[in-house]
Formats: C-alpha cells, sequence, structure tokens
C-alpha cells in the first residue's frame, strides 16, 4: 500500500499537472517530506497514523505541528478530510486507473463513487469547508494543488448528490430528455429541462456565489454552486500555472462552463441552466 508521501509525488504523474517541487521557483515544495527537526518527528508519526487510518491520532499530531509549517499542515489535513469523506488519494488512483484521465471520465468515476457514501448537504459543506481553509494556504502551488482536488471532489459530491437511488450519475439525472438535450444547440428545449425526479435545481441560476465568502452552500444542489466550484476549479489552474495533459482539459471544462453565460442570447435564468446542462453533455462529465 502506498504512503502519503508516495501518494503525494503519484497524483501529479498522472494528471500531467506540474509536480509538486515544480509550483515554485527556487524552492522545493517537496522539500518538508524529508527535512529534519522536532517538527518533522511530529509530521512523521502524523503520516504514520494516517497511513495506518487512524484519523484521530493524525489529526492529533498535525494540530501539533508550530506555525513554521502551518502550509503543511493546512494542506495534509484537508487530505485528510478528503480521505474521511471517501475521495482520499486512494479514491483519485482509483478513479484515473478507472475512469481514464479526462476530466470528464474522473469527475463521472468520482461522482458514481462518491454516490455510495451518503451524499448530501452535510458532507458538501464538509468539503466547503476544506475548500475555504485550501484558500489560506500561502504557498500559490500547494495552494492550487489541493484547492483542485477539493474542487473536483466538491464537483463530483454536487452530481452524486442527484443521482438516485440507483447511486449511478447518468444522464438521466441532468435532463428530462437526456439524448434529445445532448443533440441539441444552446436554445430553449424542453428536452434540457430539469428532470421531475429531481436533478440540479435551476433556481437562481445565474447567480454568482463566491464559496470562499459565504463558507456554506446549503440547500439542494444546483446549477449555481457547480458553477460556483467550476470557479474554484479555474483559480486551482492559475496558482499552480498548469498547462498540458490533464490541465488542459480540466481548463477546457472551466473555461467551457464558466463562459455559458456569455453565450449570446443566454439571458435567463432557464435558459442558462439549460445550456450548461448541454455544455456538461459535451465536455462527457455526465454520459
Amino acid at each position: 500500500m502506498k504512503t502519503l508521501k508516495q501518494k503525494l509525488l503519484l497524483i501529479p504523474v498522472l494528471l500531467s499537472l506540474p509536480a509538486l517541487g515544480a509550483l515554485s521557483s527556487g524552492c522545493n515544495l517537496l522539500g518538508w517530506l524529508d527535512s529534519p527537526g522536532t517538527d518533522e518527528a511530529r509530521l512523521s508519526a502524523a503520516r504514520g497514523c494516517f497511513d495506518a487510518g487512524d484519523f484521530e491520532c493524525a489529526r492529533t499530531h498535525y494540530e501539533a505541528l508550530s506555525s513554521d509549517y502551518e502550509d503543511i499542515r493546512t494542506a495534509e489535513l484537508i487530505y485528510l478530510t478528503l480521505e474521511e469523506e471517501g475521495a482520499g488519494f486512494g479514491t483519485f488512483l482509483k478513479t484515473i486507473i478507472g475512469g481514464g484521465t479526462s476530466p470528464g471520465a474522473l469527475v463521472n468515476t468520482l461522482a458514481n463513487e462518491l454516490a455510495l457514501l451518503e451524499p448530501g448537504e452535510a458532507k458538501r459543506n464538509r468539503l466547503v469547508s476544506a475548500l475555504v481553509q485550501a484558500d489560506g494556504i500561502s504557498t500559490a502551488g500547494l495552494r492550487g494543488f489541493t484547492r483542485f482536488l477539493v474542487s473536483m471532489t466538491l464537483f463530483a459530491e454536487l452530481l452524486a448528490e442527484i443521482s438516485g437511488d440507483d447511486t449511478i450519475i447518468d444522464a438521466s439525472d441532468l435532463a428530462s430528455s437526456p439524448e434529445s438535450c445532448a443533440s441539441s444547440d444552446c436554445v430553449l428545449d424542453s428536452d434540457c429541462s430539469q428532470p421531475t425526479n429531481g436533478g440540479l435545481s435551476t433556481e437562481g441560476a445565474t447567480a454568482t456565489l463566491d464559496i470562499i465568502a459565504m463558507e456554506t452552500l446549503d440547500g439542494e444542489a444546483s446549477i449555481a454552486m457547480v458553477n460556483a466550484v467550476i470557479a474554484q476549479l479555474n483559480a486551482s489552474l492559475t496558482e499552480m500555472g498548469a498547462s498540458g495533459g490533464y490541465s488542459e482539459n480540466s481548463s477546457a471544462i472551466a473555461d467551457e462552463l464558466g463562459a455559458v453565460s456569455d453565450i449570446p442570447g443566454v439571458n435567463t435564468e432557464e435558459l442558462f441552466a439549460q445550456c450548461f446542462v448541454q455544455t456538461m453533455f459535451s465536455l462527457g462529465i455526465v454520459e
């Protein structure tokens, strides 16, 4: 079984993201994986507990780290939260290997994993809290990498929440007549309306939500919430200075979903929501 350190090195490689050590000029962000000192002993103990699945023990050791290790403590406590919520590095590795490395496939596969783990508002807001904490990391590259992982997980969580009794996210969870909707242009089309049995709420679809300022996302999973998460995903890619490979495709998701409001004629909540869903279909996020 891979250790936390090994997973931290492997995830960026598999996703074609910049290696953590290359995310900052003039210093190696992975230097803290091997640095000596009292704090390092605490960090080593925390990681040992993390790898053993003893999260209470890990949290105790992380919280004992000095302010010199504030970024490390914050980032790895967030990774611990993701692990507790069923979206740790092991799950990411599983979804990457099993679902392919395209962003749409990864989000879809991760959503189906989370759909089995009691998705809902409480879980969603624990992830929002992790995202707020990630925003406080001072090192841009590490902040971006951590924000990226939480954003992808939160995106998948919102989809998992509408997966229904079969706990599988598919096109029928997003549109009333998905086959017709997926092939239509960005025009008002009843085939793309919200399914009667659930789906992402279209209420306030055009609202601009600032997750970091709000600190919670309460109520039904909605188009507006997904759009807010996309803004965070976009921010993470900028912070990492990511380009090429997976990050390029992730940027396409952020750019295309983020630009729906700029499409000429998209001037109502209903049309915005339908065009947003159509764009998710075209990106392969839901099939």
